[in-house]
């Protein structure tokens, strides 16, 4: 019992600081669980897998693109040891994501594309709700790519998408909408 509740304070640490934005605090109570973690024997279970995406999460906002990719690696790594389940897909689906925003982050368009329509071909089977999620990454990723690359075919197609996904998931007076709407018709 001792063991969930040192977990749990230490994940609900790293969340606070998550939610403020202080990253460097985020990580340290990150990589705190992650090694409490280890020393308990919590190998290659969920939670240590979605510890490993929280922290190649942050390592990609900070732009060190090396250490998100050895997390990123490692949850992948074990979401195949723990086998197909909802939990377990919808987790390695998040990765992807992340991973395409790495090669974002490294000018590997291409490979972000790809890593993208992946996403998009394998979220079936997921509660809506984390489909919705996942949607709206992908297709807000891919309009940004285009747009960057002056594709305004693919750029409409795929903002199209991300606005109908996002403004039935948020509403369509949330802020995320607004300043996709806004941001687009300052480049139309």
């Amino acid at each position: 019992q001792d063991i969930e509740w040192i977990s749990a304070l230490l994940f609900d640490l790293m969340s606070a600081f998550r939610d403020e934005r202080n990253h460097d605090k985020a990580l340290r109570y990150m990589r705190e669980l992650e090694d409490f973690q280890n020393k308990i024997g919590n190998k290659d279970t969920y939670d240590v897998a979605y510890c490993q995406y929280l922290l190649a999460c942050e390592y990609i906002k900070l732009q060190d693109y090396n250490q998100a990719k050895i997390y990123l690696d490692n949850v992948e790594r074990i979401c195949q040891v723990l086998g197909d389940n909802p939990e377990t897909r919808n987790l390695q689906a998040n990765s992807w994501v992340s991973r395409g925003n790495l090669y974002r982050g490294t000018n590997q368009e291409q490979k972000a594309l790809e890593i993208y329509q992946q996403v998009l071909a394998n979220i079936n089977n997921l509660p809506k709700e984390e489909e919705l999620v996942l949607l709206i990454g992908a297709y807000g990723n891919m309009q940004d790519i285009y747009l960057k690359r002056n594709d305004l075919d693919n750029f409409l197609k795929y903002i199209k998408k991300y606005l109908d996904v996002a403004t039935h998931h948020y509403g369509e007076n949330s802020g995320k909408v607004l300043s996709v709407y806004f941001d687009s018709a300052n480049y139309l």
